[in-house]
């Protein structure tokens, strides 16, 4: 069958032999100037890949890595205002870095999803409704406070209070290939 160009890809796949190298090797190449806006509207309306046409249709991740560049100029530019006393360069830079990896790796997990059968901005959702969902779980594990003590032991609170809600998500979700 022909793999539209990725027989390669396709066979390593199928015998469990990737390599992160085969995975990565789109990620610093040129894409055209409508490349963005035909991997944005992938999982929109009917724009759904079919089983038969998944890996002709599937480009390698190459958005998450712009995502990361895009955050780290955002960073410098936030650290920028910071210096120069700007009072927004003080709240934005203790706020917004921290969305810059999970924002990276949803963008990555994402463009790994070869039927492309979720759209970005359902992601999204579900990213920013687990988020929410997940603080108001912490009061139920044991989290109340923001005391020392409680920061501390932040981990073993979140993080099965984030687990709990990807499960569910994806439980209802109930998405096929996931």
């Amino acid at each position: 069958m022909d793999y539209n160009g990725k027989t390669n890809f396709y066979d390593e796949a199928l015998n469990n032999r990737l390599s992160f190298k085969e995975l990565f090797s789109d990620t610093f190449k040129p894409h055209p100037s409508g490349a963005i806006e035909k991997l944005l509207t992938v999982g929109v309306g009917g724009n759904i890949s079919s089983p038969r046409r998944m890996i002709r249709e599937w480009d390698k991740p190459w958005l998450y890595i712009r995502v990361l560049i895009l955050g780290m100029i955002f960073v410098a530019l936030l650290n920028f205002m910071k210096l120069e006393g700007l009072r927004a360069g003080y709240t934005l830079t203790a706020t917004l870095p921290v969305f810059i990896a999970p924002l990276t790796l949803l963008t990555f997990f994402w463009e790994i999803n070869i039927p492309r059968n979720i759209s970005i901005v359902r992601v999204f959702m579900m990213f920013v409704l687990g988020g929410l969902i997940s603080i108001a779980m912490l009061p139920f594990l044991g989290h109340y406070t923001l005391t020392k003590d409680a920061v501390q032991y932040a981990a073993f609170t979140e993080e099965p209070a984030k687990l709990l809600i990807t499960a569910a998500i994806i439980y209802f979700m109930n998405p096929k290939y996931i």
